[in-house]
């Protein structure tokens, strides 16, 4: 099946190796794509206790840096396609030239990428927000603007932000301090990375609405 928009045909290109890059400098990590751990442990009504997050240990150890976390959705850009997020039901088929690139054992849910087809109504954002800019680096954006959940990041129009990029600096994964940072900042979330020889990926997140803190809308 070809795609409008892209040279070759989707199948061959969904066929090929699969990697993301989460980085921001010119050295990039590539590691399959799933999703970032929050970095406090639930329980089992999925609230959040005291407890850290084994996956997530190297939130606390002082070396990791900060980002925002914007409320949007997923896409993706490598070589120049545009990938968007797309979960599967368990007991649900796969999209055609779906890629897989995680399943959660506990609900059977497949999360993978699917490309944004030009004829597709339903892209028609992505394609607003991408068509903006030329020359997009590879790696993992968040869509937002008027039509993309509600719009709780207030922008006037459709864009994709390159994830972590807006840097926050160093903040403390301490509960306390993140219900006061919450309070203070009205984002979504926070987005903790590791850095190692120049090359830097996400190793837990937050949402201010897991330390039962609502969000104030922006103007």
């Amino acid at each position: 099946m070809d795609v409008k928009g892209y040279p070759g045909n989707i199948e061959e290109i969904a066929g090929r190796p699969f990697e993301f890059c989460y980085t921001r400098g010119k050295e990039r990590r590539h590691s399959n794509v799933k999703k970032i751990p929050t970095i406090y442990l639930r329980d089992e009504k999925g609230n959040l206790t005291g407890e850290r997050n084994p996956a997530c240990e190297s939130a606390f150890d002082g070396t990791v840096f900060a980002t925002r976390k914007y409320d949007g959705t997923c896409v993706r850009i490598k070589d120049g396609v545009l990938w968007k997020r797309r979960e599967v039901k368990k007991g649900k088929p796969d999209p055609q030239a779906f890629v897989l690139s995680e399943e959660d054992p506990n609900t059977g849910k497949r999360f993978g990428w699917v490309m944004c087809d030009r004829d597709d109504p339903g892209d028609a954002y992505h394609w607003e927000a991408f068509d903006q800019h030329g020359g997009w680096e590879d790696g993992t954006y968040e869509l937002v603007g008027p039509k993309v959940q509600g719009n709780p990041e207030a922008f006037q129009k459709h864009d994709l932000v390159f994830h972590g990029r807006s840097m926050l600096g160093k903040i403390s994964p301490s509960r306390e301090k993140l219900a006061t940072y919450f309070k203070e900042h009205p984002y979504e979330g926070i987005v903790w990375w590791a850095c190692e020889n120049g090359k830097e990926w996400p190793v837990a997140k937050i949402k201010a609405k897991d330390l039962g803190i609502e969000r104030t809308p922006l103007a």
